[in-house]
C-alpha cells in the first residue's frame, strides 16, 4: 500500500500562479478522503493481480527484470494470495508444492487465532499504516490547484486539475517535504468527487531528514488509475512508478515497478449488510 500512496502524489504539468479557490481545494480534500477508504474497501474484494519490476544500473542500463501474477481467493474460509505465474511462465511443480505448503501453514495459523487476537492484529496494522502515511494527509493543503479542463474517463466526466507546490507552505510531517519539489495533474470524478487518475513527476531532488532517511531524485515519475466497481466503490486498477532514490545514505535504487488489479468481485463470505 505504501507503493500505492507515493504514486498518488507525483506528476508533471504546467505552472500555477494563483491561490487555489476554496471549492477546488475542498474537492481535493474529498477525493483524498475517498482514497483513504480504499484499503478497507479493497479487503472486501477478491481479484487478479499482475506485477513487474525492472532494475537499472547507475548508467541507466537494464540489469534485471521480473514479472508475476497471482489471484486473491478464499481457501477453507481464509483469504489468501496464490501465485499463478513467474516471468511469464506457469509455476514449476516444485514451486507449486512449496507455495501450497506455505498456504496450508498460513491457513492453520489463522484458524488457530482467537477473535481477540485477530482484532488486535487488525488494529495494530491500521495504526501502523496510519502513522506511516500521515504525511499524505497534507496533500490537499501543501499544493495549489488550477482547473485545466474536463475529460471523459470510462464514460464518466472528470475535472482535470494541475497542481504544484503551494508558496510558503511548511510541511508538518518530515516526509511531506516531497510536496516542495512536485507538480502534477489529477482527474476527479465530477459526480462523486473520487480521484480517478494521477500522473506525476518530481521536478527536483528532495532530501528527507537532511538526507539521512533518504533522497527522492529529480525525474522520479509515477501514475495510477482507479475504477468504479459495480457496487459503487472506487479501487486502484493500475500503478506505474519509476524512481531513482537513495535510502539511509547507503542504498541507491533505480527501479521501475508496475502493477495491475483486474476481475474485482465481492467476497462471497461477507454479508451484504456488513460489506455495503
Amino acid at each position: 500500500m505504501v507503493f500505492m500512496r507515493i504514486a498518488l502524489i507525483l506528476s508533471l504539468v504546467c505552472g500555477i500562479s494563483a491561490e487555489t479557490k476554496p471549492e477546488i481545494r475542498g474537492m481535493v480534500r474529498k477525493s483524498l478522503d475517498g482514497l483513504n477508504r480504499e484499503d478497507q474497501r479493497k479487503s472486501d474484494y477478491l481479484y487478479d493481480f499482475s506485477g513487474a519490476r525492472r532494475e537499472f544500473g547507475s548508467n541507466g542500463k537494464l540489469v534485471k527484470e521480473s514479472s508475476w501474477t497471482s489471484v486473491r481467493e478464499i481457501v477453507d474460509g481464509i483469504v489468501i494470495m496464490r501465485g499463478t505465474s513467474e516471468d511469464g511462465k506457469p509455476l514449476t511443480p516444485e514451486r507449486l508444492a512449496k507455495q501450497q505448503e506455505s498456504i496450508r501453514q498460513y491457513i492453520a495459523a489463522q484458524k488457530a487465532k482467537t477473535p481477540e487476537q485477530k482484532q488486535t492484529e487488525r488494529q495494530a496494522a491500521r495504526k501502523k499504516e496510519k502513522d506511516e502515511e500521515a504525511w499524505i494527509q497534507e496533500f490537499p493543503e501543501a499544493l495549489d490547484y488550477k482547473v485545466a479542463g474536463e475529460e471523459v474517463i470510462n464514460s464518466r466526466p472528470a475535472l482535470v486539475l494541475d497542481f504544484e507546490p503551494r508558496p510558503g507552505y511548511r510541511a508538518k510531517n518530515m516526509r511531506a517535504r516531497i510536496f516542495e519539489k512536485m507538480r502534477g495533474r489529477i482527474w476527479i470524478d465530477k459526480a462523486e468527487s473520487e480521484m480517478v487518475k494521477t500522473e506525476a513527476e518530481m521536478f527536483d531532488t528532495v532530501s528527507i531528514g537532511f538526507g539521512v532517511i533518504g533522497k527522492i531524485e529529480k525525474g522520479t515519475q509515477m501514475r495510477f488509475g482507479r475504477i468504479r466497481t459495480g457496487e459503487g466503490h472506487w479501487l486502484i486498477e493500475d500503478q506505474w512508478f519509476k524512481f531513482n532514490a537513495r535510502f539511509m545514505m547507503v542504498k541507491t535504487l533505480h527501479r521501475e515497478m508496475m502493477s495491475r488489479y483486474t476481475n474485482f468481485r465481492p467476497r462471497p463470505d461477507l454479508a451484504r449488510s456488513a460489506r455495503f
